[in-house]
């Protein structure tokens, strides 16, 4: 499978996110981000989990891999 660059077109909102599993990572904190991103003029909206790290690295380049 390979990995594709998912383009943000816009960003509807982002709020803290957790779950069980993220008690798993206490060193690191999530977000969950709805947005619509677009791939190959595929456009999708949908809700994402991100740490917040990887969260501000992909707001800043404006696509994240997948």
């Amino acid at each position: 499978m390979n990995l594709l660059e998912q383009y943000i077109l816009e960003v509807f909102s982002v709020e803290p996110y957790e779950s069980d599993w993220t008690s798993e990572f206490p060193e690191r904190k999530f977000v969950k981000v709805n947005m619509k991103t677009t791939c190959y003029g595929v456009e999708i909206t949908g809700d994402h989990i991100f740490n917040t790290e990887e969260w501000e690295k992909y707001q800043k380049q404006g696509y994240y891999m997948a």
